[in-house]
């Protein structure tokens, strides 16, 4: 939907595995961060939104489980600067649904590292 001063946030295109990209007339990102995903508990997708302020950055984003085991690789892939989003769809790297409870997603660029906790309730 346009925004006052034309932005298009919330207008972007859905490549392949779920990644949605948002390009803005003038703003990027001032840092590197990974927002809370939504929804949150989820069932069965949930969207991860991350914004990239710097050019040609190698961005990975992983889902982990409760035991620290990583179950899901979304991303690890140069990006452009901008606000990002990139959908889960509550399966491992084998195309196999998840159990329900707590998992983690982490992000890592450029000496940046964040951490979000998922719930995914069935």
């Amino acid at each position: 939907l346009p925004v006052a001063g034309g932005s298009t946030e919330g207008e972007g295109a859905q490549g392949e595995g779920g990644e949605i990209t948002k390009e803005e007339d003038t703003k990027l990102p001032l840092k590197y961060e990974l927002s809370y995903n939504y929804p949150n508990p989820f069932n069965p997708v949930t969207t991860l939104r991350y914004d990239v302020p710097s050019p040609g950055s190698v961005v990975s984003i992983v889902i982990y489980n409760i035991k620290g085991q990583a179950v899901k690789r979304l991303m690890n892939q140069y990006k452009a600067p901008g606000f990002h989003s990139i959908a889960w769809n509550g399966k491992d790297d084998r195309g196999e649904s998840v159990a329900s409870g707590i998992y983690f997603v982490q992000m890592k660029a450029e000496g940046f590292r964040q951490t979000r906790k998922l719930v995914l309730l069935k």
